[in-house]
């Protein structure tokens, strides 16, 4: 094993012999990346402006019932109750704070 690790440490073309054919030797490292282009930046696209909800949508209000909170509505509407900061976002100004809700509080669902 200690015979393949030094042979690693030689050119091939040091132990061509018989007639046979040398491969050629590679360029050091430093030559390699000496000849590698720069990098070309991507050309900038023009941001996309956000799409606007059509007027005539008509948005998801829930209406809180008791024992609800944040996260069972963001189960029952999304699936996971990790999107609980979606409804929170949504309802900010009509929230006093995280899970401050009540009973027949109407809550946009985004």
């Amino acid at each position: 094993m200690a015979l393949v690790l030094c042979l690693s440490f030689f050119p091939v073309s040091a132990f061509a012999d018989n007639g046979e054919e040398a491969l050629p030797e590679e360029p050091a490292a430093e030559e390699v990346f000496a000849e590698e282009a720069p990098a070309e930046e991507p050309a900038e696209e023009p941001a996309e402006e956000p799409a606007e909800e059509p007027a005539d949508e008509a948005q998801t209000y829930y209406t809180v019932q008791e024992g609800d909170t944040l996260r069972s509505i963001a189960k029952a509407f999304y699936g996971t109750i990790f999107k609980w900061r979606l409804v929170y976002e949504a309802n900010y100004d009509s929230m006093k704070g995280v899970d401050m809700i009540y009973v027949g509080q109407e809550l946009l669902i985004p």
